[in-house]
């Protein structure tokens, strides 16, 4: 079946660090105001405290406590602009502050600086080689710069500090992608699942990554939890589809992609894989049906085309799978199998001419392919170039001289020409070389009838009705020479 894939989640949650008071304000008054806007903060009051410290900043901008907490509260209120100036000068005011430092590189990442942030991160990590937040948030920068080897360097040191960490395990496992590591990134995004299985991005990533890298069982409940979070994730829904069918759960599989016919409607892969559910669920008019929709959407579509084409073969449908096999070869005529299946669908359209091309083509470059030497043979018999279709079952005869089809041949032009002994010699070795080969069985019948042996030929058509009980031919003679007729 075709797959569906997106790109993992990066779980970019940054880390801001509370700000404690420095206390470093000469003026007590001030200080006194700090602190009120703090307790406004702490009370759940973040627009009152901003307001508050606001009016601080215009009237002691070079105030330690005030640019901090300000900065740290517009990050926190997601207006990392109005940050970003505030905590560059508190960071100016102390340079080795951890917890402004964070913040600024905060403020800087979700202004889309990055390479600014990095460099206050660095700094940061210099002081405090113990800060998570740092190495967490480093590794993120270095990671939406393509840089994933640094950013896995990052991810480590986190690791040692806080091996625990969900969101870290997930964007391990995002790295690990970028650098095409797919086992890696299905081991880092499994742990994350792990850790949270409530989180439907993680289990989502974890289901996908096992997926991609085949672990099909292993997938299973990582996307049926993701599925349960979120039931409108159709790359979920899809996901867990295509696990459920490689783990032989393909009525399961069906059941999802029939519930998703709706909104994934214009989605030829979709309706390609619907089709290959139905057709082994039984239901080949419904698969055909599907195979038509995806054609509708993508007319070039190959796969779905030769699998319609298929369909179209099995259920008797020969002129419109030769058809559709034809238009297979004109987009594909590199197609072995496209040409073959087109020579099938032509020979049950007494279509022998595009047969007898198709494999004489084929034979040029694969003249080995006894089957379809065989198949050529018989079909320049049936168009009566008896000469060529003799040509073929020597060619065959030279190594396989116990080949069953081109014996018969060979037989059926003794027969023709009132040559019975070799007719019989040829049709007896045919049933020596495949015992359950049927038309020789009848063939020598007829050979055996015409030597006036009619018991012996009533006794090879019974065995060759042990074989094949409802074959038209073998019960056709068998009814006439027991009548006497």
């Amino acid at each position: 079946m075709k797959r569906f894939w997106i790109l993992a989640a990066l779980a970019a949650a940054m880390s801001l660090t509370s700000v404690t008071l420095a206390q470093t304000t000469p003026d007590p008054e001030v200080q006194k105001r700090v602190v009120a806007a703090v307790d406004l903060y702490k009370g759940g009051q973040q627009d009152q405290a901003i307001s508050a410290f606001e009016e601080l900043y215009r009237q002691h901008p070079e105030n330690f406590d005030v640019c901090s907490w300000l900065g740290f509260l517009y990050v926190k209120n997601d207006k990392p602009d109005q940050a970003v100036p505030v905590l560059s000068k508190a960071r100016d005011m102390q340079p080795k502050n951890v917890e402004v430092l964070n913040n600024l590189g905060n403020a800087l990442q979700k202004t889309g600086k990055d390479d600014e942030a990095a460099d206050v991160y660095q700094a940061l990590l210099a002081e405090n080689p113990k800060s998570f937040e740092g190495w967490y948030n480093l590794g993120n920068i270095r990671l939406r710069q393509q840089r994933p080897d640094d950013a896995l360097a990052a991810y480590a040191r986190g690791a040692e500090l806080r091996s625990d960490d969900a969101f870290l395990h997930n964007n391990i496992g995002v790295a690990n992608e970028q650098k095409r590591d797919f086992d890696g990134a299905a081991a880092a995004f499994r742990r994350a699942a792990d850790l949270r299985k409530d989180n439907g991005t993680f289990n989502k990533n974890a289901g996908l990554s096992l997926a991609r890298v085949r672990k099909f069982a292993d997938a299973v409940p990582y996307l049926e939890r993701a599925h349960a979070v979120n039931q409108g994730d159709d790359v979920v829904a899809l996901g867990l589809a295509d696990a459920y069918s490689k783990t032989g759960k393909r009525k399961d599989a069906l059941s999802i992609y029939e519930s998703l016919s709706d909104r994934v409607a214009d989605n030829a892969s979709f309706w390609f894989n619907l089709g290959v559910l139905r057709d082994q669920a039984g239901n080949p008019g419904g698969a055909e049906a599907a195979y038509r929709r995806a054609l509708e959407i993508d007319p070039n579509d190959l796969d779905a085309m030769n699998n319609l084409g298929l369909m179209l073969y099995r259920v008797g449908k020969y002129e419109e799978a030769q058809s559709t096999f034809a238009k297979l070869v004109g987009l594909n005529q590199s197609s072995r199998d496209a040409k073959l299946n087109l020579a099938a669908s032509a020979v049950k359209n007494n279509d022998y001419a595009v047969a007898i091309d198709i494999w004489r083509t084929i034979l040029r470059s694969e003249p080995g392919r006894v089957d379809l030497r065989v198949s050529l043979g018989n079909a320049l018999w049936i168009t009566n170039d008896v000469a060529g279709a003799l040509d073929q079952y020597r060619i065959i005869l030279k190594s396989n001289p116990a080949n069953a089809d081109a014996l018969n041949g060979i037989g059926l032009d003794h027969l023709r020409n009132s040559r019975l002994p070799e007719a019989e010699s040829a049709f007896r070795r045919a049933i020596q070389g495949s015992p359950r080969f049927v038309p020789a069985y009848n063939n020598l019948a007829i050979v055996l009838e015409r030597l006036n042996k009619k018991k012996d030929a009533i006794a090879i058509l019974e065995r060759a009705k042990a074989i094949e009980p409802n074959n038209a031919d073998v019960i056709d003679n068998l009814k006439r020479m027991k009548s006497g007729r």
